[in-house]
This record gives C-alpha cells, sequence and structure tokens, in this order.
C-alpha cells in the first residue's frame, strides 16, 4: 500500500483570489432561551461576515434584531425580534462568509434565570448581568441593604442586564453594599429565585492615562499596588504601572503607560489586594466602570528653580512627554545682555517626571537672565502642547549659586 501525502485545508481559506474568505470548519447551533439562537464555530470568523445581520436568516421567519461575535470569535449570538417557539425544531441559514448551509436547533427554555455578575458603575449606579434575557422588570425585584429599592430600572442590551441608579444620591455612598434580587422573568415565563449579592460601590475617575479610585476607608498602603489595578483587553490583562500616587488615605491615582492606555468607551477596572488596617480585603472580583474623560488641557510652568548656575530645573503642572523635553531647541536661554547661552542637554528629571533639567554649556551671568520655553508636550495621548513660556530668571553671586524666578516678569505668547 502506498501513503500518499496530503495537504490539509484550512478552515479559512481564500477562495477566488479576490480576498473574499470562507469559513470551512463546522458550525452548530443552539437556542437555550426564547430570544438568542447561538451558532457556535469550530474555528475563528472575522467580526465584518459574523456581524452581518443579512448573512443568517431563521426557518421559522423570525426577524433578527441583532448578531454580536465572541471575543474569542468562535460563537455568533442572534437575537431575535419577538420570541422563538419553546420545544419546537428550527434551523438558522448561514451564507456569504461560507458555504451556504442550514444549522439545525431546537429552542428548548427549561431553566430559570439567574445573576450572573454584580457590576459596580461608581456611586450612583450599578449593573445586574443575568444569564438569559430577561423582561418586565420593576422597583419590586429588587432590594438594596435590606431595604426596598426606589430608583429608575433601565434594561441593557438585548435586555441581557439591567442599570439601577437610586433615586437618592446617598444610597450608593463608596462601601460594601448588598443588593437581593428576586421575580425575575424569562421569556418563556420563568421566575428567578431570591439571591443576595454583595458588592462594592467604589468612586472613580479617569483619563485615558489614569484612574483615581476612593475607597470607603483608609486602607493599609502597603497593600496598594500598580500591578493590582487593571482592565481587560479580551483576556489580556492592562495593568497600571510606576508609582501609585496617594491623594487622600483612601484615595489613590494610578497610571497606565501608553501602550495600557484606557479606551475611550466605558470600561471595567478591576481592583485587587487593598486591605483596610484591620486587615479586611476588597471583595474579590471588584470592579467599577468608568467612561475615561479626554485630557486636554495643556502642561503650564509651575516652578523654576536653579540647581546650580549652569542647571535649572523647570517644573510642569503635569508629567511631560521626554521626547519633547530632550530637544534642546525647545529652549532659548539668553544672558542680561541678550547673548544666547547654549543648551548643552535637557530630559526628564529621573526622580519627578513631572519636572525637565536644563544644562547649559556656560554658566548664567550676574543679573537677569531670559528662558523661553516651547513646544513641550504632555505625556498624555494627545500629547497637548504647552504655550510658548518666557521666564525672566535673576543669578545672583553669593556663596553658591542661587537661581530666582520672578513671578511678575512671567509672559505667555499667544497665537
Amino acid at each position: 500500500m502506498t501513503n500518499c501525502p496530503f495537504t490539509k485545508r484550512p478552515k479559512s481559506f481564500d477562495t477566488n483570489g479576490f480576498g473574499r474568505f470562507l469559513f470551512q470548519g463546522n458550525v452548530t447551533g443552539s437556542a437555550t432561551n426564547l430570544k438568542e439562537v447561538v451558532v457556535t464555530f469550530d474555528g475563528t470568523v472575522t467580526k465584518e461576515n459574523a456581524e452581518e445581520k443579512s448573512n443568517y436568516s431563521l426557518k421559522s421567519g423570525k426577524a433578527i434584531k441583532s448578531v454580536v461575535l465572541s471575543e474569542d470569535a468562535k460563537l455568533v449570538t442572534i437575537t431575535v425580534e419577538g420570541t422563538l417557539a419553546n420545544n419546537k425544531a428550527d434551523a438558522v441559514s448561514v451564507s456569504n462568509f461560507l458555504d451556504a448551509k442550514n444549522v439545525e436547533f431546537t429552542t428548548v427554555d427549561n431553566t430559570l434565570p439567574v445573576v450572573e455578575s454584580i457590576k459596580s458603575l461608581g456611586t450612583k449606579s450599578l449593573k445586574v448581568i443575568f444569564s438569559e434575557p430577561v423582561t418586565d422588570l420593576k422597583q419590586s425585584n429588587f432590594t438594596l441593604d435590606g431595604k426596598a429599592y426606589f430608583g429608575k430600572v433601565d434594561l441593557g442590551a438585548n435586555n441581557r442586564s439591567v442599570i439601577l441608579t437610586p433615586f437618592s444620591s446617598s444610597s450608593l455612598a463608596v462601601g460594601a453594599h448588598k443588593v437581593s434580587i428576586s421575580g425575575v422573568k424569562d421569556f418563556a415565563g420563568f421566575v428567578s429565585l431570591v439571591s443576595t449579592h454583595d458588592f462594592t460601590a467604589v468612586e472613580a475617575t479617569a483619563t485615558l492615562e489614569s484612574v483615581v479610585l476612593t475607597f470607603s476607608e483608609d486602607v493599609d498602603p502597603s497593600t496598594i499596588s500598580a500591578s493590582k489595578v487593571y482592565w481587560k483587553s479580551g483576556d489580556s490583562k492592562k495593568t497600571a504601572t510606576g508609582t501609585v500616587e496617594a491623594l487622600a488615605d483612601n484615595k489613590f491615582k494610578y497610571t497606565f503607560s501608553t501602550a495600557n492606555s484606557l479606551p475611550t468607551g466605558t470600561v471595567d477596572i478591576h481592583v485587587e489586594g487593598v486591605k483596610d488596617y484591620s486587615g479586611n480585603e476588597i471583595a474579590k472580583d471588584t470592579k467599577v466602570s468608568v467612561k475615561p474623560e479626554i485630557d486636554q488641557t495643556r502642561p503650564e510652568v509651575n516652578k523654576v528653580s536653579g540647581v546650580d548656575a549652569t542647571t535649572i530645573k523647570v517644573t510642569f503642572s503635569k508629567a511631560i512627554n521626554a521626547a519633547s523635553a530632550e530637544d534642546v531647541k525647545n529652549y532659548t536661554v539668553l544672558n542680561k545682555d541678550g547673548k544666547v547661552i547654549s543648551v548643552q542637554s535637557a530630559g526628564i528629571d529621573p526622580t519627578d517626571n513631572k519636572s525637565v533639567i536644563v544644562n547649559l554649556y556656560s554658566a548664567l551671568s550676574t543679573g537677569e537672565n531670559t528662558l523661553t520655553i516651547k513646544n513641550l508636550k504632555d505625556n498624555t495621548k494627545l500629547q497637548n502642547t504647552m504655550l510658548i513660556i518666557v521666564e525672566k530668571l535673576l543669578e545672583l553671586k553669593k556663596q553658591h549659586h542661587h537661581l530666582k524666578r520672578l513671578l511678575v516678569c512671567q509672559i505667555v505668547v499667544l497665537f
């Protein structure tokens, strides 16, 4: 017998040389509730193809409301208008990005809806996520910290979640809370049992580069770590970096590198391992949703000081971009006679990313000198650029060189 070698055809391949890819793997279908059909692929598919509604149709004729591809790109959830018939066979036709085929399934909903998770949305709202789409939610389905819930009840996308916003602004104060949920109905009429869930309300604000977290009490600073605060991109953790800045005994600023900067939309910030002085640790899986604000504030000069006669330290209102700080063309120094004192080098102070050290080839003259700074950018994603600043500097010849900043002589050049 002769062994004939062969090449296995990939699950996705170019069928015509014009960039159209067809999926060639196995496809299965299922429906465990009356609102959703799940199509599972045994390989990955592209978001562009998988989320195109026109690529699907149901044998039962039910209209399709939305199509969402999972993060691993192997599962598509089709939400229908109206409801599917329980315990009935059906089929979904999938076309255009695979060999057209009908994927058969039977709708079987025989389970009660349950709460999958609770998510704090800061001190104003919380989000409850269910195992399946639910309907007809009311205030009476919820109690908060043992009391009847009074507030807004807003269903989320495709009825899979609900946002609760209490009318009282003090109901979700920073700290530990309990929410109880009961009597929630799915689209088959099954009613959830009573369940109680702990969550921690953490106040948070964010830019694309940083997150400020306020805890309910003073915390042990030895348990504060940048590596324990992160957001997720798929299965990848994007952790904070560097030294955490303590703004108060219960308030901390976490900084994210350019590579790990936050997205522009709402994102969950995960917090781990923080303890109070009694050793009580923040609840597991604590996370708070934030919508980062885009920082459009220009950096400003807060202080100019002299390290010695040939070294100037400039402190800004925010962290400065290293590349712009190191460009010596961004600094001009003139002595009292208006002659240029050449800048030898410049760079970020290794102990403070808000400060720049400017080194001169020769000493400042006795009397009034002038420092002009331009084009320096902050360390945000937008890299906001400073306005041109002209500083009058006074060099006094004493036992030790001392540089004095004359605040009354600061000039901001506007365009």
